[in-house]
């Protein structure tokens, strides 16, 4: 394996572009021993990456997002991962709310403190399963600093420059993202167009190297508009956007209503130039949530066709 890097609107890997083609985890986080079977299903699926998000517990103890049970498991998890050359997700964002539990607010002096120890004591770890120290194990691919953002302006989005320079200064191997972002869809009367809007612009931020968005609740024309305004975007920025997060919920849409309005989601991304895409979630739901697994049939293998398509590969090596 080898780290994932960023050239231009693209991903890469080993010198050849890389299509991040995964799933979220995150109802097994506390169950190691889940993971071999699981991980061997998301290869079946063809998934080449997952993403670990709310991992800790986030209540306002101190020192808690340090506690050594928790941390073990995704030791465990990432080696798990390595072994099948999966790559990580690595998602922090409970520490953001661990941090909002104890009454500080993103970005201000008592988290950006908080913050900055967190990260170092992170990427200085010791994997306990294999040796591996966080800042050199090219199994993990991307990290997130918060699960999605909330605010974009002023003291956020100081705190999201911020915490990429305290990500970037003990870990300069690893893809900084800020979060997932909801992408709104606006018409300036100005210009008599529709227009894209990211929050505050976040690929222009230092130390942040990429977007990606959480398509939920938008109709067919939604997406049809802002994908493609998406692609203008991350071109004119030189970065990669991506699909981090999206799904649809078995209590509302039968089984082949999810399948397709996922094969949707896929094909609009990949003609619009979304470096990837990551569904929510790969778990054991079947009958409510959002749950995608072999149970879930007509979703589990709309994802297995997706990445057996020709030029959609994301295991193969794509030039």
């Amino acid at each position: 394996m080898a780290f994932v890097q960023t050239s231009g609107v693209n991903f890469t890997l080993n010198g050849n572009l890389f299509i991040p083609f995964g799933a979220s985890i995150y109802d097994d986080l506390y169950y190691a021993n889940r993971f071999p079977a699981k991980l061997d299903d998301c290869v079946i699926m063809g998934l080449n990456m997952v993403r670990f998000v709310n991992f800790l517990n986030t209540a306002a103890t101190t020192n808690i997002e340090f506690t050594e049970a928790y941390w073990v498991i995704i030791d465990q998890c990432l080696e798990y991962c390595r072994e099948r050359d999966l790559k990580v997700l690595l998602d922090l964002s409970d520490f953001n709310a661990i941090t909002t539990n104890r009454g500080f607010l993103f970005g201000d002096s008592n988290w950006l403190s908080q913050a900055n120890t967190f990260y170092t004591w992170v990427f200085n770890r010791v994997n306990t399963i294999n040796g591996r120290v966080y800042k050199n194990d090219d199994t993990i691919g991307i990290i997130s600093i918060v699960g999605e953002l909330t605010a974009w302006h002023g003291q956020q989005r100081d705190g999201y420059i911020a915490a990429g320079g305290y990500i970037k200064a003990v870990d300069s191997n690893h893809i900084v993202h800020a979060g997932g972002q909801y992408v709104q869809v606006i018409f300036d009367a100005s210009m008599g167009s529709y227009q894209g809007y990211v929050p505050s612009d976040m690929a222009n931020c230092p130390n942040i190297d990429c977007v990606s968005i959480h398509p939920y609740g938008y109709t067919t024309s939604d997406v049809v508009t802002f994908f493609p305004l998406l692609k203008q975007y991350a071109q004119g920025r030189n970065k990669p956007w991506f699909v981090e997060e999206f799904g649809f919920d078995q209590t509302f849409y039968s089984e082949v209503e999810r399948a397709n309005k996922m094969q949707f989601i896929y094909k609009q991304g990949f003609k619009n130039g979304s470096a990837g895409h990551l569904f929510w979630n790969f778990d054991s739901g079947v009958g409510a949530g959002y749950g995608v697994n072999p149970n879930t049939h007509a979703t589990y293998n709309m994802v297995k066709i997706f990445s057996q398509t020709t030029g959609y590969s994301p295991r193969l090596i794509v030039t």
